[in-house]
């Protein structure tokens, strides 16, 4: 049986892009933990992303080598599989430089190069409910 490991977590909004209206939609209510997890047994990547508080997956999105990351901008990034064309903004400007660095590793590791360090992720302690 193959074990995925997150290699790589960050706090963001996540957005769809409708065609219909041609504007982003968001995906969840507010913020997700969005992870890229790796396989190493399988060399597969994907990007889950988890809403806050409710848990549901907003995101269950297969990396390519194909795929073409885009930075519209610090904090925004978008990119797209066969299905859908996804967008994240980030809570902060690590958390997308972070993600960015391993989303492009893993990308160049499916296309022959060496894959990411796999660092262990550390899972935000839950904010008290006030």
């Amino acid at each position: 049986m193959a074990e995925e490991t997150p290699i790589c977590m960050a706090k963001a909004a996540v957005y769809y892009f409708d065609q219909e209206t041609t504007s982003w939609q968001q995906a969840d209510k507010g913020i997700s933990m969005v992870y890229i997890y790796q396989d190493a047994a399988n060399n597969s990547y994907r990007v889950v992303g988890i809403s806050q508080p409710d848990a549901k997956v907003v995101i269950n999105s297969p990396i390519y080598p194909e795929l073409s990351y885009q930075k519209s901008s610090d904090t925004f990034h978008n990119w797209n599989d066969n299905v859908f064309l996804y967008g994240l903004n980030f809570a902060s400007l690590d958390d997308a430089n972070n993600f960015e660095e391993t989303m492009l590793q893993s990308v160049a590791a499916l296309a022959g190069g060496e894959p990411p360090a796999a660092e262990p992720v550390v899972e935000p302690e839950p904010e008290p409910e006030p």
